[in-house]
């Protein structure tokens, strides 16, 4: 618990929690309105540097003229599975299914490439990832917990076996650190902070090992670690005082060529690429103002996997936020008739989403506070679902349903929604003030007691 734990213990927690979390709290806010053309002068447009592949592709994009990546002769002669080209044409058909939520798929290739190389780390830590990709659309879901931990740790195991064999084998490293990355940022969602712990300095430890050892041998892929260290380590200075004397003891950051190294990885690895391109779409969305680079990362992701509903809506609250209401209502549409249709991946968290943009634009862009109550009441009604109650979209279509009651004078019905509003938002917030100034002034004659008979 984390009463039990050191200060230490406590802080490095934390860290781990900022540097490895999922993401939930860092997406588009209501209050994040962006104007359409905010791009500051002189950043290029980075979208369109992606290679371009598809979900069925087997196209790994080894252009001569690429800086970013090693020759196809050096890949021949290179001793790691990573880097063997047969694999990367049998495994990358399976990772980009698996990107496109074809997960029945790419899990039976992964398995083929099990029996193939049993000893190897790489098939377990391809196999958890799938799970790790079917938990990414609702991340308090625990339903693939067990699976994907069990892989992990298979894939450390087999990492470390290598690793004793051979101090100098990169590969094994790599290994090592994803796997407990990724570890790490399951356990930070599921708030189990002495795991998080211990595998985010797991997950270090390697990663230092690397650069230490200052090897070229992973080349590009390797730089995904570093690239979110040298950014978020920095991040987590500058946002967290809390936690800046814990930074002391950790290598220096460097966000400019951390968001460098991302965008590198973005451009030219191969079983990273995506991973490192949703992380720069984070990014540039909530961090370095550069809304137009974050739709087109985003737009290049959803129509590269298009069945995959985390980008899905991601590519709609971006057009929400950035105030291209029209995409935002279009991509929305197709969200809720996806959901409707029980389609994989089109769960309630991206039903919340959906139907508030819906509501959002029908109240103030079609004015039809009809249709905006309709859609409203199911955000709310998916949030309840998954016990969201502090989702900013779930206060949001409170107040607003709120005010309309009131504004209808269903005086009755506000006051259930207000009472909702007062009891799950912060004491300190705008919702929670209005909740109870609406309350206070209809409290019945008598006082509620009375008021119930």
């Amino acid at each position: 618990m984390i009463a039990s734990q050191t200060k230490y213990q406590l802080m490095m927690s934390l860290f781990i929690v900022m540097l490895l979390s999922s993401g939930k709290a860092h997406g588009t806010t209501l209050s994040g309105i962006w104007p359409r053309n905010t791009q500051s002068e002189g950043v290029r447009s980075v979208a369109r540097h992606w290679p371009k592949v598809g979900p069925n592709s087997t196209d790994f994009y080894l252009p001569s003229t690429n800086p970013d990546q090693p020759n196809q002769d050096s890949l021949k002669k290179n001793k790691y599975l990573l880097f063997d080209i047969a694999t990367r044409y049998e495994v990358m058909v399976a990772v980009n299914a698996m990107y496109n939520f074809d997960f029945y798929f790419a899990d039976y290739r992964y398995r083929w490439f099990q029996i193939k190389h049993p000893d190897h780390p790489m098939p377990y830590f391809l196999r958890g990832l799938n799970y790790w990709w079917q938990i990414m659309p609702d991340p308090d879901n625990e339903k693939y917990d067990q699976q994907f931990d069990a892989y992990m740790d298979t894939t450390v195991m087999k990492a470390e076996k290598m690793y004793r064999a051979d101090k100098t084998n990169m590969e094994a490293v790599f290994f090592l650190a994803a796997a407990y990355g990724f570890k790490g940022r399951l356990y930070s969602d599921r708030k189990w902070w002495r795991k998080a712990t211990l595998a985010g300095r797991s997950a270090m430890e390697y990663m230092q090992i690397s650069r230490e050892a200052n090897s070229d041998d992973l080349g590009v892929e390797f730089l995904f670690g570093e690239g979110l260290y040298n950014y978020f380590s920095v991040w987590v200075s500058e946002n967290y005082r809390l936690l800046r004397p814990v930074m002391m003891f950790f290598p220096k950051g460097d966000k400019p060529k951390g968001l460098a190294q991302l965008e590198q990885v973005g451009r030219a690895a191969y079983y990273t690429r995506v991973e490192a391109q949703v992380f720069v779409t984070r990014i540039y969305a909530s961090e370095e103002k550069r809304p137009q680079d974050a739709v087109e990362t985003m737009t290049y992701l959803h129509r590269t996997f298009p069945n995959n509903s985390f980008f899905h809506r991601y590519i709609a609250r971006l057009y929400h936020s950035a105030g291209n209401w029209r995409s935002a209502d279009a991509e929305a549409k197709q969200i809720m008739a996806r959901v409707d249709s029980n389609k994989l991946g089109y769960e309630a968290v991206t039903g919340r989403y959906g139907s508030f943009i819906l509501a959002y634009n029908a109240q103030f862009n079609y004015r039809d506070p009809e249709k905006a109550k309709t859609w409203y009441k199911r955000c709310i009604a998916f949030t309840e679902q998954t016990e969201d109650f502090d989702s900013g979209y779930y206060l949001y279509a409170l107040m607003q349903m709120g005010r309309m009651a009131s504004q209808q004078r269903q005086t009755e019905e506000a006051i259930g929604y207000y009472t909702k509003l007062e009891q799950y938002s912060d004491g300190k917030s705008d919702y929670h003030k209005e909740a109870k100034k609406f309350l206070k002034d209809n409290k019945p004659k008598g006082g509620w007691l009375f008021g119930l008979f």
